[in-house]
C-alpha cells in the first residue's frame, strides 16, 4: 500500500487523480481510495478500481474539496500480492479552482 498526501490551500478545488500503470506495461491493477480529509478519517471510504475502457486497468477518482488542508489518498492493487518493484505506476494528480456550479450555490 502506498499513501499520498495532497495539500490543498484554496477552497473549493477540483481534484482528479489517475494511475498510469497498464499504459506503461506494468501488471498492476490499481485501486485508489480517498481515506482522509481535513475533517478527519473517512469512516467508510469508497475504494475505486474502475477502468476507463476494457483492457485498460488504470483507476481514477475525482472530487471537489470542501475545505483547505491535507487529503490522504491510498493506492493499492486489486490483489494483495501486487506490490514491489515489478508493479510500477505513475500517479497523475491535477487540481484546478472549482467553479461555483461545481460546489452548488453559495449560502
Amino acid at each position: 500500500n502506498d499513501y499520498y498526501s495532497i495539500e490543498l490551500t484554496d477552497e473549493p478545488t477540483f481534484v482528479s487523480i489517475q494511475t498510469e500503470s497498464w499504459v506503461h506495461g506494468s501488471p498492476l491493477n490499481p485501486c485508489l481510495t480517498l481515506v482522509e480529509t481535513p475533517a478527519g478519517e473517512i469512516e467508510d471510504p469508497t475504494r475505486v478500481c474502475t477502468h476507463d475502457t476494457e483492457g485498460k486497468f488504470d483507476s481514477q477518482i475525482e472530487f471537489t474539496s470542501t475545505e483547505a488542508g491535507s487529503y490522504i489518498i491510498k493506492l493499492d492493487g486489486t490483489d494483495s500480492t501486487q506490490g514491489g518493484q515489478p508493479f510500477w505506476y505513475v500517479l497523475d494528480v491535477r487540481t484546478e479552482a472549482a467553479s461555483e456550479s461545481d460546489t452548488g450555490p453559495a449560502e
